[in-house]
């Protein structure tokens, strides 16, 4: 991976205290004025989650050729679209539905690199424990959340593209089990590199053109 000193003076800047994690009731309030169109509002609650970005990125493994802020810039694009299409009434945290998005646009930035990769571990220059307690999955906001996502990208995918999609990346409840190109081929009847070669194809689209990418 590539790590720079852009890497350690993002990290530096997240521990000012404007960024630390929202508690419940400030969240609810916030929530209130975004819906209400306050900009304010939405940056203060993009701000406050930028560090569940760095939290969920720690232990991926990350190719050498990948620049870490380059993951770290898909994430907080997935933030923000968890943002804009958190609907309160799934009755829980903001970061408890975001944190799909999020991992669902670092997967996707990952995939297009090869396999040959190595354990990467984002500095701790914070505490993450308030973060680890917002972290409980909830299979139901997980199913909602991965619902959406895949309502976003059938629209431009054929069949075999979203099946492919949806078996690498892990998208279909109950179990959310992620396949690894051998084992798609074989439920599909394809070999892996014909996979391979579907699931760029099918990732450029959605990256060309599904709104939130």
């Amino acid at each position: 991976m590539i790590f720079s000193h852009t890497l350690t003076q993002y990290i530096k800047e997240l521990g000012d205290p404007k960024y630390e994690p929202l508690t419940k009731e400030e969240e609810k309030e916030l929530l209130i004025q975004f819906a209400s169109g306050s900009s304010y509002a939405r940056e203060r609650l993009i701000n406050c989650h930028l560090r569940f970005v760095i939290y969920l990125l720690r232990d991926y493994k990350i190719p050498p050729q990948v620049d870490v802020m380059d993951l770290i810039q898909e994430g907080n694009l997935g933030l923000i679209d968890g943002l804009q299409r958190f609907d309160p009434s799934y009755e829980c945290r903001v970061f408890t539905y975001a944190r799909h998005y999020i991992l669902w646009y670092i997967g996707r930035a990952l995939a297009f690199y090869s396999k040959t990769s190595q354990f990467y571990t984002i500095p701790e220059s914070f505490d993450f424990d308030n973060i680890k307690s917002e972290e409980s999955e909830d299979i139901t906001v997980k199913t909602k959340a991965y619902r959406d996502i895949v309502k976003s990208i059938e629209k431009v995918l054929t069949d075999k593209e979203l099946s492919i999609i949806k078996l690498y990346f892990g998208l279909d409840p109950p179990y959310f089990k992620s396949y690894t190109l051998k084992e798609i081929g074989l439920l599909l009847h394809l070999d892996s590199e014909k996979v391979r070669q579907i699931k760029e194809q099918a990732l450029i689209k959605i990256k060309k053109n599904c709104s939130f990418y």
